[in-house]
């Protein structure tokens, strides 16, 4: 910390005409210490809280989905995955997309052509529509801890030519996800 107050010292000598004193230096040098001891203080709390996969309650199935964008390759992909209340796996779907492979992208496409015009536009309210007729449906935004298997299957949909569909089976691209959640 006092070599980079010396650095800065310098700096504010040589390009805003400043000379500050040896006391000025060490203020500086410390505060920036206990700003950034505080910081890391901070993200250690934040840590603490891990965010995980939960089961749903029992008899309910509890379907998570996750994207993957490979921008060097221009694709974008989807993982889902269906389980029970006890995690174990009921359906899996993986499937690649040669469309728009950057958010950025997504969102421009969004609203240049307008939110309801877009196949965005009308999955969003068919969503709607479903979670409409089905009250005791709910959607949550996750982490990607709480995701890691539709996370997974998404990551490797990119090897795909074509969406891929598997029932009561665990494909090896997630079974050390799936029995990472199930351990937790």
């Amino acid at each position: 910390m006092m070599a980079w107050g010396f650095w800065y010292r310098c700096n504010q000598w040589m390009y805003e005409e400043q000379v500050l004193t040896p006391d000025q230096v060490l203020e500086h040098a410390l505060s920036l210490y206990q700003e950034n001891k505080a910081v890391a203080e901070a993200l250690k709390l934040g840590q603490r809280y891990r965010c995980s996969w939960q089961p749903p309650p029992s008899s309910v199935l509890k379907l998570n989905v996750d994207g993957a964008t490979f921008s060097d390759q221009c694709r974008s992909c989807i993982g889902v995955v269906l389980r029970d209340d006890k995690g174990h796996v009921l359906f899996v779907a993986n499937k690649p997309e040669n469309a728009l492979a950057d958010l950025m992208e997504i969102e421009l496409e969004l609203q240049k052509e307008g939110f309801s015009s877009t196949l965005w536009g009308s999955l969003v309210q068919e969503i709607k529509s479903l979670l409409n007729r089905h009250p005791t449906w709910n959607v949550q935004h996750k982490r990607r801890e709480a995701n890691g298997v539709a996370h997974a299957l998404a990551r490797f949909a990119w090897n795909l030519n074509d969406i891929v569909l598997l029932w009561d089976s665990v494909p090896n691209c997630i079974s050390q996800a799936t029995w990472a959640d199930l351990s937790l």
